[in-house]
């Protein structure tokens, strides 16, 4: 339903995206934790990245159809600021989760990456990432690549 108000244009507003981040975020972390517990990191991902795209492809439309009229409020600068809210929206649906999420459930979601950084610390490539909790040892290696 979210989806479905996103591609109405009058929605279409840095304030919705910020929502809508969230919302994907929080929402997928759910089913993936409880749908597919097996492969909840890849899932997780997966859902957020697909749920974000027709949102997008409509607002990008909204701005190449706007370069052939005259006053419009869509620009550049506008698309900007819906993908900057998104991304605030989406890493505070992350915090959320990351903090109300029990913790074994916090496990499954993160557990490919835990995996991706201990291969990635083994290589002895890069700087060592400054070792505490699971989530702040992601958030630095994410800096990190």
């Amino acid at each position: 339903m979210l989806e479905y108000l996103l591609l109405k244009e009058h929605f279409i507003s840095p304030k919705m995206f910020f929502l809508a981040g969230l919302f994907y975020v929080v929402l997928s972390a759910v089913v993936a934790v409880y749908l597919f517990p097996s492969s909840a990191s890849i899932v997780h991902i997966l859902l957020v990245t697909i749920s974000s795209v027709p949102p997008f492809l409509n607002a990008i439309k909204k701005v190449v159809e706007s370069y052939a009229e005259e006053g419009t409020v869509y620009t550049t600068s506008w698309l900007l600021a819906l993908y900057f809210s998104y991304f605030i929206g989406s890493l505070s649906g992350f915090l959320v989760v990351y903090t109300l999420f029990p913790e074994k459930d916090i496990i499954i979601l993160t557990s490919l990456q835990k995996k991706e950084i201990e291969v990635i610390e083994g290589l002895f490539i890069t700087g060592n990432v400054v070792k505490s909790d699971i989530f702040i040892t992601i958030f630095l290696n994410n800096l990190r690549v």
